[in-house]
């Protein structure tokens, strides 16, 4: 499958959820527990009392499952995504 780079789905999701900044984001093609493919993307964001707008996340979802469908000729990935602030991010990276 062709993958879409990491540089590129930060341009779409930092345009999606603006005015929030994006920091960071990583993605990950793999299987989940029924074997389906998925697109784990990791969004590391800094906002405003570190909160994201509800709709424009779940609006987010949609849009990269276009993105995802038309980039990788139909290869159906569905986008899971995990959003955290810079000191979470930290954290978990140890």
């Amino acid at each position: 499958m062709q993958e879409i780079p990491d540089k590129n789905l930060k341009k779409i999701v930092q345009k999606e959820l603006a005015p929030v900044k994006i920091i960071d984001l990583t993605s990950e093609e793999i299987e989940d527990f029924d074997d389906d493919p998925t697109l784990h993307i990791r969004v590391v964001y800094e906002s405003e009392n570190n909160r994201l707008d509800p709709d424009k996340v779940a609006d987010l979802i949609g849009h990269l499952r276009r993105v995802i469908d038309e980039k990788t000729n139909g290869a159906e990935r569905f986008p899971i995504l995990t959003f955290m602030i810079q000191e979470e991010a930290e954290i978990a990276t140890g």
